[in-house]
């Protein structure tokens, strides 16, 4: 009888099993890892959420001025100007109190105006008498014919009564 030297089934090729081998190591490794990591991510500290301040942070130079502008442009309706000059009294948050004068200056057309800011020592002009309105930023001056008039309105009023 003549011998086959062609492999049989009984012995096939190993590759497979070793193709195996490294899917099941592969997934171990993946399992463990991925184990590691929940845990890791559990036992973390928890950061405590940061304290809200309770006032404003201090602002950079350039941060203040650029609030100062938005906030004078808001009430700019309320600002009495003698030859295109104003004085404004805005509120300082870390003296919690009206402490910052300032002069501003407008250039331009009617509605179409730019704004010049500029720090002085302390007003020359006396504030305009408002209420106490809490939340109010800024605080308004006149010049002496404003305060005149004013004046004269109020004792008319009074004696009219």
């Amino acid at each position: 009888m003549p011998v086959d030297n062609k492999k049989t089934r009984a012995e096939a090729s190993k590759a497979p099993s070793w193709i195996m081998l490294g899917f099941v190591l592969g997934l171990l490794v993946f399992y463990t890892i991925n184990d590691y990591l929940r845990r890791e991510k559990q036992t973390a500290p928890q950061s405590a959420p940061a304290p809200v301040p309770a006032k404003p942070p201090a602002l950079a130079p350039q941060d203040s001025l650029v609030a100062m502008d938005a906030i004078f442009r808001k009430w700019a309706v309320n600002a009495l100007w003698d030859y295109d000059m104003t004085q404004v009294l805005f509120y300082n948050f870390a003296d919690n109190k009206f402490s910052i004068p300032i002069e501003i200056t407008r250039r331009g057309v009617e509605g179409d105006y730019e704004y010049f800011y500029r720090p002085i020592p302390a007003l020359t002009r006396p504030l305009i008498p408002t209420p106490d309105r809490p939340g109010t930023v800024i605080l308004f001056t006149e010049n002496e014919e404003a305060t005149r008039l004013r004046e004269e309105k109020q004792r008319e009023m009074w004696n009219s009564r």
